[in-house]
């Protein structure tokens, strides 16, 4: 009869296995972060697109219901350039200040309601898009918008203090050029911005950081002025 002969791991093959282990467990526990970091930043720059559509879709049709919002959107009072309307009365630490003010109105009062709901500091212009207050409005707080996305009721005000989104836009305009045929220059179609502009969007989230550490995501749309009023 065949003598069965039994071979046991010694402890220095059990200690190299749990070795090659950890090292293996080791590096597949290090791309976790990196994936969920990857997954939150494509949600948040996949939002930014909704929520800039929105705020796109808002200007356009502000601008084509009469000549005097086109104009109003065009005014001398918003910039032409980014880097103008940062110098110009809108400074990094402004940001900064009415970027907290929106946060804080997104909490909840003492009664349940969120406060952006009964805000004296920002109005609504469409469902999940705000601005200054018309009375606070300056020449710095024409060129801010405030962006949220989350549950709202049939108003389309916010019903809870939790959203999924909030960001701020910074919007400039700029002179639409033409090109010229059988040239590779171009031309300013309208120099004055009096019937065609270009409007210059800068989203940019989270609003919990400082505005030169957030994530930034930009757009571009042309805008001609209506010849007359639309009617409600």
């Amino acid at each position: 009869m065949n003598k069965i002969i039994k071979h046991y791991y010694n402890m220095i093959e059990v200690v190299l296995a749990m070795g090659i282990i950890a090292v293996g467990m080791t590096s597949i526990m290090g791309l976790f972060p990196v994936g969920i970091n990857a997954s939150r930043d494509a949600v948040g720059y996949n939002t930014s697109v909704e929520m800039g559509s929105n705020l796109i879709s808002y200007m356009r049709a502000y601008a084509s219901r009469n000549p005097s919002n086109f104009d109003n959107l065009f005014s001398s009072s918003v910039s032409s350039s980014l880097s103008n309307s940062l110098m110009n009365s809108l400074t990094v630490s402004t940001i900064d200040s009415y970027s907290q003010t929106f946060v804080n109105e997104l909490k909840l009062n003492a009664s349940g309601n969120v406060i952006l709901n009964s805000s004296t500091n920002f109005d609504k212009r469409a469902t999940g898009v705000y601005q200054l207050h018309e009375s606070s409005i300056t020449t710095a707080g024409r060129k801010v918008y405030y962006l949220v996305k989350g549950p709202v009721d049939s108003s389309g005000d916010p019903t809870t203090w939790k959203h999924d989104f909030a960001a701020m836009a910074i919007v400039w305009k700029s002179q639409v050029a033409s090109p010229v045929p059988g040239s590779n220059s171009a031309t300013i179609a309208d120099s004055s911005y009096s019937k065609l502009a270009g409007l210059n969007i800068e989203l940019s989230w989270p609003l919990a950081l400082n505005y030169e550490e957030r994530e930034k995501q930009y757009f571009y749309i042309e805008l001609k002025k209506p010849k007359f009023n639309l009617q409600d």
